[in-house]
Order: C-alpha cells, then structure tokens, then sequence
C-alpha cells in the first residue's frame, strides 16, 4: 500500500513538473515573440546612433586635429599676418591720399602708423616692381571707354595736372606733358607774391552772396597753408584793369568764363604745379 501511494505521488511530482516545465516554455516563447518583434527597431536605432557617434567623432577629431595643427605653427604667425595687412591697407589709404605709393614703409608712420613694432619689421616692399605706365594701364582696364564707340583705337590714359608760369602769365591745363587749354592770368605782385611750388588742388566750391561778389561764381582752393595763408584760383571782379596787368594778394585770378571752365574740367586732388 505504501508503495502505491509513493508512486502516485511521484506521478503527481513529474506532471507537476511538467506543467511548470509547459509553462515555462509558453512564457519563454512569448518572450522570444516579444523580443523578435522589438528587435528590429532597436537595432535600427542603435545604428542612427553608432553614425551619429561616428559623425560626431570625426567632427572632434578633425577639430583635434586642426588645433594641434595650429599649436604646431610658430606663436607669431597670426600677428605677423594681422600686422601685413595694416601694413597694407595704410599703404593703400596713402595711394587714394597721394594718387602714389610711398618711397618707402617709413613714409607711412605717424599719418597712418603709429605702431613701432610693425614699422621695425623688414617688410618686403617692392616699390621699384611699380611703375607709373603700370598704374595708368590699370586704370584704362578698370575704367575703358563707352561701349558706344565704335572705336578700336585704345585710348591711353594721362591723367590732368596744372601748369601755372608766373613769368608769363599763363595756368595750363595739362593732360599728361600735353598741353590742352591755355588761359591768361593774374598773380600777387612783389608784396604778396603767389608761392611756387608743387600742390594739389584743395577743394572746389560753388560761391554765393558776398563772397560771389568779391571772387565770381567758382573758387578752387590751392593746399597752401604751409606757405602761411589760404590761396586759391576766383575770377577778376576789375573790369578797369586788364587781367594780366592787374597784381593779387597771391591767388591766381582768371576770367569768369575761363575759370568756369577750369573748374568743370579738373578734380578735387589735381596736381598743380606753380613756377
């Protein structure tokens, strides 16, 4: 009898087992359902992420890269740079002041640099590479002539200056060594004698009231006041005296009509030279 109730109890024990050995199996299928189901866009995911890791690792190691690559490079590199180009854009400035380049770096300090060190740096400037037909050429290029012509015939260029000959009475103007307009003039007598000398034309200015009827309709300002005052070109307001007969406090006096002209004729910087 006792052996009977030992074996159904072990019967019992194995269809226990079993049934948590089924259900075991059951929970371990769904799991792998559940799994298999969620895998994919797991996996997708942790793809997205290993690229953006991969983009995110080159973009640092580039960084890495360029920055060792910049502590490699000698300290002053960046400031010898920083100071070429102040060097030239003072040198460029003193082209559009002077309408030329300067002999030397030296003739840039104090009216455009002030920075020593940079002045005391052996720059390799080539003045002797430029010429004046060099510059004039580059300006027929930036600056050609109407597309209306029909001309080919290239036109060179020679830029305006003034001649003013005290002896003779004379101011021309110039294009190149070539003489286009010659007018009679006025200019200071022994007292307030006009200044030779090489200058530029100051300003031009359209007068009105009073000043119209001292000077004319048009002053053209002479940079003269190194030589003690403000000289200039204006018309003759002595309808008495003949022009080139008449002595100035040192400005140079021209007819009305023929400093009009002259002054719808030349720029503001114009070179004049005065003997």
């Amino acid at each position: 009898m006792w052996r009977c109730d030992e074996i159904y109890s072990n019967i019992d024990k194995r269809r226990y087992l079993l049934i948590l050995l089924a259900i075991l199996i059951i929970i371990l299928s769904l799991l792998v359902i559940f799994l298999a189901q969620t895998y994919i866009p797991t996996r997708t995911l942790k793809q997205e992420e290993s690229i953006m890791n991969t983009e995110l690792y080159n973009s640092i190691n580039d960084y890495l890269e360029e920055d060792r690559f910049h502590q490699n490079k000698p300290k002053n590199k960046f400031f010898n740079n920083t100071g070429l180009n102040k060097i030239r854009t003072a040198v460029l400035l003193y082209l559009e002041d002077h309408y030329t380049f300067p002999n030397s770096i030296e003739e840039l300090k104090n009216s455009y640099l002030t920075d020593i060190s940079i002045l005391n740096t052996k720059w390799d400037y080539r003045i002797d590479q430029i010429k004046n037909k060099d510059l004039l050429s580059l300006i027929v290029k930036v600056l050609p002539e109407n597309k209306r012509s029909t001309s080919n015939i290239i036109i060179d260029f020679k830029p305006y200056n003034l001649v003013v000959d005290r002896s003779k009475n004379r101011l021309f103007i110039r294009e190149g060594n070539d003489i286009l307009r010659s007018y009679p003039i006025a200019v200071g007598g022994i007292d307030n004698p006009t200044p030779v000398g090489e200058f530029r034309i100051k300003n031009k200015v359209k007068l009105e009231g009073e000043q119209k009827k001292v000077y004319g309709d048009y002053w053209i300002g002479i940079d003269l006041w190194t030589k003690g005052g403000s000289y200039g070109i204006h018309a003759s307001n002595n309808k008495k005296v003949d022009l080139e007969e008449q002595k100035s406090k040192g400005c140079i006096r021209m007819e009305a009509r023929d400093l009009e002209e002259l002054y719808n004729t030349v720029p503001i910087r114009t070179k004049i030279v005065i003997r």
